[in-house]
Formats: C-alpha cells, sequence, structure tokens
C-alpha cells in the first residue's frame, strides 16, 4: 500500500513537472517568436507570469517608439541647421554627423562613423582645442573642404563620454568686422588732419592781440574745446584699431596693475592743470593680473585722461581696482 502511494505521488510530482516544463516552454517560444501575440493561456501561475510580462512589452514598445520619434525630431533639426554638428563618442571617434559637416569639414555620415575625428581634421589649433580638458570657449581654423572658409568651433559635453562639437561658418563675420574696423581706421586718419588743422588755426587766433577779435574769443574757446574733444575721440578710436588689428599673440606677463595705477593718476593730475581735479586710486597691491603692460597702461590711461577732460573743474575722479566672483575690474568714476 505504502509503495503505491509512493509510486502515485512520483508519478504525480513527475506529471506537475513534466507540465511545469511544458508550460514554460510555450513560455519561452511565445518571448521569441509571438512578440505581438497576445499571452495564451498558461495556467494559473504561468498565465499572472505572463500578463506582467505582456505588460512590460507593450510599455518597451511605447517607451521605444517615443525614443524613436525624439531621435529622428533630433536628426531632422540637426539636418536643417546649417552648422555642422557631430556626436563624438569615447575617444572622440565620430558617432554621428549632420549634413553641413560634410559641406564644413569633409566627414561622411556612412564612411566616417567610428572613425576618430583628428585624423579626418589634422588643424593643429583644432586638434589642441579637442583634446584640452575641460574644453575652451570655442576655436577658430580654416575648413578642411575650402581654406577660403573660416570656422568657428565649440564642444558641448552631454551624456557619458560623449560630447557635440557644433561648428559654424564664420567667414562673413569676420570679414564684416575687418570692413568695420578698416572704415574706422581710415575714416579716423581723413578726419584728424583736418581737425588739426582747425585746432591750429583757432589756437593762433585767440593767442592773438588783435582788439577785432574781443568779440569773437568766447566762441573761438568754445571752437576749440569742441575741437579737441574731437581729436580725443579720433584718438581713442585710432588705439581701438591698433588692438584690434593687431595679429601677433601678446606678451603675457604679471603686470603690478596699483602701480600702474598710480602713474596713471600722476599722468591725469598733471593733465588737469589748473582744474584741480581731485584724482583717488583704490587698489589691492597683491592683485596682480598677466597681461600685456603696454596695452593695458594705453587702455585704463584712455579711461583716465577721458575723465578728467570730461569732469567739471574741481570734480572727483576715483579709480577703482578690485577682483570678485566675475575676476579682476577697474571703474572710474
Amino acid at each position: 500500500m505504502t509503495g503505491r502511494l509512493t509510486l502515485a505521488l512520483l508519478l504525480a510530482a513527475v506529471g506537475s513537472l513534466a507540465w511545469q516544463l511544458w508550460q514554460l516552454y510555450r513560455l519561452d517560444r511565445w518571448l521569441r517568436e509571438d512578440r505581438d501575440a497576445s499571452p495564451p493561456g498558461f495556467g494559473r501561475v504561468w498565465d499572472g507570469v505572463a500578463v506582467q510580462v505582456a505588460r512590460l512589452r507593450r510599455q518597451n514598445r511605447k517607451r521605444k517608439r517615443k525614443f524613436s520619434r525624439l531621435l529622428e525630431q533630433f536628426q531632422q533639426a540637426t539636418a536643417a541647421l546649417p552648422d555642422a554638428a557631430v556626436v563624438l563618442g569615447e575617444d572622440d571617434r565620430i558617432a554621428w554627423c549632420n549634413g553641413a559637416a560634410q559641406h564644413l569639414l569633409g566627414l561622411s555620415p556612412t564612411r566616417d562613423v567610428g572613425r576618430p575625428i583628428i585624423h579626418l581634421v589634422r588643424y593643429p589649433g583644432f586638434v589642441a582645442f579637442l583634446t584640452q580638458r575641460p574644453p575652451s570657449d570655442g576655436v577658430e581654423f580654416p575648413s578642411p573642404v575650402d581654406d577660403t572658409l573660416l570656422l568657428g568651433a565649440r564642444i558641448v559635453p552631454y551624456g557619458k563620454k560623449q560630447r557635440l562639437l557644433l561648428a559654424t561658418d564664420i567667414s562673413q563675420l569676420r570679414r564684416l568686422e575687418q570692413m568695420r574696423r578698416d572704415f574706422v581706421a581710415n575714416v579716423s586718419h581723413e578726419l584728424r588732419t583736418p581737425l588739426t588743422v582747425i585746432s591750429g588755426y583757432l589756437e593762433t587766433l585767440l593767442d592773438s592781440e588783435n582788439p577785432a577779435l574781443e568779440a569773437w574769443r568766447q566762441p573761438l574757446h568754445r571752437m576749440q574745446e569742441q575741437s579737441r574733444r574731437m581729436l580725443h575721440i579720433i584718438e581713442d578710436l585710432l588705439l581701438l584699431a591698433r588692438l584690434e588689428a593687431r595679429k601677433e599673440p601678446l606678451a603675457r606677463k604679471p603686470v603690478n596693475v596699483p602701480a600702474l595705477l598710480a602713474d596713471i593718476a600722476d599722468d591725469a593730475l598733471a593733465l588737469s592743470g589748473d582744474q584741480n581735479h581731485q584724482i583717488e586710486v583704490s587698489a589691492d597691491p597683491s592683485l596682480w593680473i598677466l597681461g600685456c603692460e603696454k596695452d593695458l597702461r594705453s587702455a585704463f590711461a584712455n579711461l583716465a585722461f577721458n575723465a578728467v577732460r570730461y569732469t567739471p573743474a574741481g570734480g572727483r575722479i576715483a579709480l577703482r581696482w578690485f577682483t570678485d566672483h566675475d575676476g579682476a575690474h577697474l571703474t572710474v568714476e
């Protein structure tokens, strides 16, 4: 009797195991083949598992469709951009690029995917910019496709070990800036000569002791003041043009700005003469910066001297040199 019971239990266990294996096989086949079909009947336990799997499948399909739409929209948007857009993966290998990258950088969306971009764009300035960590604000370099085009590039890090490279054609912008600089320089040169002549004649008339000019002395003084003011403006424009036209890199050395401001204050006081301006300097003695002392002197002196020229006699002029979270600052009040 006991042996028959044991045999019956064993057969029942084997049958249950076989049934469970059969249901597991059906579930596996459904998972592999019938991705869109509703789950067939598996029995109580397996039906619950199948329902959960089907629910997860539906959620994943929705999520996949959503991500596919977003990816398609992103690619359509970047494809419409006039700027080159390149997605860089690990080791700055090209993961994707838009059509503008082909026209501006010579990159192929099919041939060059997976290749390091520095093997394709070999300009030294661009390579140094790309390998810098963290990336600098940007770099300008000639296009590998057309060396008459000047490109401006910048890097935007995102994701895990991914970066977005954006390159823009700035040739027209630089040409317009050069035209502006040339115009300012040429106009300033053309105006300086006649204004100098006018100022000289006015000074001669004011120095004259001819009684017939007595009634004109006040208007002549006003004319002389205005001509000098215009000459100062022209000198400022010429200084700006010289600074902008400089091509060679600046020699960056430590500059003792507090001492520089003290010298400029003395020069401004001499320029003030009998107008008796009160010139004050407030500067942190330890606040030095790296730069070109000659250019800093020209720029700072220009601000201080303009303050002397346009401040009423006896007025107060304050030069403040200080630093905050944005960097070092000079204010002239």
